[in-house]
């Protein structure tokens, strides 16, 4: 397939893996993180792999499994299939280098999570190898009982981690006292900040606001700590009020947002991790698929699992075995506009009367709306997570079983407490 100009153009320069920063040269060839003089944080990505009419790629060892994720975030060990966000992460990591606390904004289903946990992550474990401790965690209902999970996670003793759970002001700070190590590297992930404001306790919320500037604001120049907070950038005004507005004097400098992916980046993203498995795109069905999901909202995750539905529906009908994914195979499921709702459609349509209306109970639950109730213009459609007891119903039980195992819904298993969040808005 022929790629656009500006596509080979920046194949070329990443092929050469050399970066101008001021009087820095920077070269590589690997998923790297580089540090120079202290000053300059690059990341050097993956090897782009050259498309062309000639299918080179067919020559490539064939693998069949789907290099796509579907509806699931990508994590550490997706770095190797995760592309398009090279710019993106060059930031990020610059800004890591000018202060301890980043605020990551970006739109629902923009790739914030993914963008941390396959990108910045991976090139961290590169460089820091066991120095590496990472903590990341959602705030959930209660922000300290999850870092507290995160911590016995990390293999931190319960006894000695218990202090989390009490929630003070000051918990942070003793936290990084009592257990960080003179050359450890700690990184902090909070993902979905935004769940702070819609359900966690408010108390618990403060404080827990409270306590991350307070360690910010305490290790300012502590190089071997950095922070990263994601958020949906359409909560931004819920740092006006106190004490977010501290975190927001915080962040005030660096808040790196993440938009909608270039045409060139897309390309990259698609075509990729199909070429890395020694499979290639039918021509002109890249751009279709382009085209399609740029006129989506939130268009990430529908993309993957678009990808991953029409790779394993050339597996499944034997097309894969020509190397090529097909455009005919893509109109089949519905292209980027139907491939999840046709699959939504399947499943709770096979389901009998009493367990679509528990489905319907479980959205009911798994989907809220924040904003001022006086004004719908106000009103934002919210993911929530709900533990497992709020789903007492038998029935509700076996119906989230099913959503979970064909992956509609998310669910995350900390030692007795069960969440679920909702993948799908409704429906």
């Amino acid at each position: 397939m022929n790629q656009p100009q500006d596509l080979n153009d920046r194949q070329k320069e990443a092929s050469i893996q050399q970066q101008s920063l001021g009087d820095v040269q920077v070269r590589g060839n690997d998923n790297t993180l580089n540090v120079f003089q202290a000053k300059v944080v690059t990341l050097i990505h993956n090897e782009i792999i050259q498309i062309s009419a000639n299918n080179e790629v067919k020559t490539r060892s064939f693998i069949t499994a789907s290099p796509y994720k579907g509806l699931r975030s990508f994590e550490p060990e997706d770095k190797a299939r995760f592309f398009g966000r090279d710019q993106l992460l060059n930031k990020l990591a610059q800004e890591l280098e000018q202060t301890n606390l980043v605020l990551l904004l970006g739109a629902s289903g923009s790739g914030k999570s993914s963008v941390v946990g396959a990108g910045l992550l991976p090139a961290l474990f590169q460089k820091y190898g066991n120095r590496l401790v990472n903590l990341t965690f959602t705030p959930d209902q209660d922000p300290f009982e999850s870092l507290y999970v995160s911590l016995v996670n990390r293999r931190f003793k319960q006894s000695e981690a218990e202090f989390v759970k009490a929630g003070k002001e000051n918990t942070l700070i003793r936290l990084v006292d009592t257990f960080k190590a003179g050359k450890s590297f700690w990184f902090i992930f909070i993902d979905q900040f935004e769940e702070l404001f819609t359900i966690s306790d408010p108390a618990k919320r403060n404080r827990f606001i409270t306590s991350l500037v307070q360690l910010c604001e305490d290790r300012s120049r502590e190089r071997n700590l950095k922070i990263v907070v994601a958020m949906r950038s359409d909560f931004l005004d819920k740092l006006d009020a106190a004490p977010a507005n501290r975190l927001a004097l915080l962040t005030e400098k660096h808040r790196p947002l993440i938009t909608q992916m270039h045409r060139d980046e897309l390309q990259l993203a698609i075509e990729q991790p199909a070429a890395y498995h020694g499979v290639v795109f039918e021509a002109g069905l890249v751009t279709t698929i382009i085209q399609d999901v740029q006129e989506q909202a939130g268009y990430l995750p529908l993309l993957q699992y678009t990808l991953d539905r029409l790779w394993n529906a050339e597996v499944q009908d034997g097309g894969i075995h020509d190397r090529t994914l097909n455009i005919q195979s893509y109109r089949d499921i519905g292209g980027v506009r139907g491939a999840l709702q046709q699959r939504v459609d399947e499943i709770y349509q096979k389901l009998p009367e009493p367990e679509k209306l528990a489905a319907q109970r479980i959205f009911l639950k798994l989907v809220g709306i924040d904003g001022n109730t006086a004004s719908e213009t106000d009103w934002k459609p919210v993911r929530k997570r709900e533990l497992r007891s709020r789903f007492s119903d038998q029935l509700e039980q076996k119906v989230l079983t099913r959503l979970i195992n064909v992956n509609l819904l998310v669910t995350t298993l900390r030692t007795d407490l069960g969440c679920y969040s909702p993948v799908l808005k409704k429906l």
